[in-house]
């Protein structure tokens, strides 16, 4: 048998009537989450240079692994800003 692994970030898509907010759904703070977010918002800006906006959504998230927390969080915040 081998392990079955879901991604934390099982959806992301363009929203709006311009489509341009970027909506992520994160389902909780696995390893490598982060990079999973930057990936998805990547794709996304690569579909739509100009993005007015992003939606993060963390509902029934129940959290995870606070390194994976503040790495998300580094992907909004400007460097230097304490975030724990």
């Amino acid at each position: 048998r081998s392990e079955i692994e879901l991604s934390s970030v099982p959806y992301a898509s363009l929203l709006g009537a311009k489509k341009d907010i970027a909506y992520v759904k994160l389902t909780q703070f696995t390893p490598h989450c982060g990079r999973l977010v930057k990936t998805q918002l990547d794709s996304l800006k690569k579909l739509q240079p100009n993005l007015s906006g992003v939606v993060l959504d963390l509902r029934n998230n129940p959290g995870g692994l606070l390194n994976e927390a503040v790495n998300v969080c580094n992907l909004f915040l400007d460097k230097g800003q304490l975030v724990v």
